[in-house]
């Protein structure tokens, strides 16, 4: 039936086929939970204006900015509505978890906790990784430059998403074009 050559590619697919939307589903869900939760790392201390410096300030005009941007683009491609919906939060909570990951890494590293994390039990980890998770996040906010690397990243990640929702697009030709080149929104041509 199958030859062995043609059943392990195939289960791979099929594999990543059933994890890939539950994966977008949850990275869709930190997105929106990280995006929801910027006005807490922003006003930090009250909810007014006078709290506000100046990279903060452009952040917020940025997401404005980019926001109506990005909706005036999606209305104006041929991508899938969850592909439009879905794609910047995806992105964000992409960035957010590499920015993460490093500076956890990079802070571990300082404190020589790497070392303690390579003796502990398997067992323990769990719950010791947790616990200097807490300190890294508590002394996450001391790095110089935090706020503006991360602010900088999330552009890089929204930007990103606006070119990725393109990616997505497609054209749909009628019975009397299909003998014509078209081009979608990227310059390819569709025969």
């Amino acid at each position: 039936m199958f030859e062995k050559e043609k059943i392990i590619p195939f289960i791979k697919r099929n594999i990543w086929l059933a994890i890939k939307p539950i994966w977008l589903f949850f990275m869709f869900l930190l997105g929106l939970t990280l995006i929801l939760a910027l006005p807490l790392a922003i006003f930090e201390y009250s909810f007014s204006a006078s709290e506000l410096d100046v990279m903060e300030c452009a952040f917020v005009v940025y997401l404005v900015i980019f926001t109506r941007n990005y909706i005036l683009h999606c209305r104006s491609i041929n991508a899938p509505k969850v592909r439009k919906i879905i794609t910047p939060f995806v992105n964000f909570a992409h960035m957010n978890l590499l920015f993460t990951s490093v500076i956890a890494l990079v802070m571990l590293a300082f404190k020589g906790s790497l070392e303690l994390l390579l003796t502990v039990p398997i067992v323990d980890l769990g719950s010791v990784m947790f616990e200097i998770f807490i300190e890294l996040i508590e002394e996450a906010t001391l790095i110089p430059l935090f706020d503006f690397i991360f602010f900088f990243l999330s552009v890089l990640a929204f930007q990103y998403s606006f070119h990725k929702v393109s990616s997505f697009s497609y054209v749909f030709t009628s019975a009397s074009d299909k003998g014509s080149n078209q081009k979608n929104f990227e310059g390819a041509t569709i025969k």
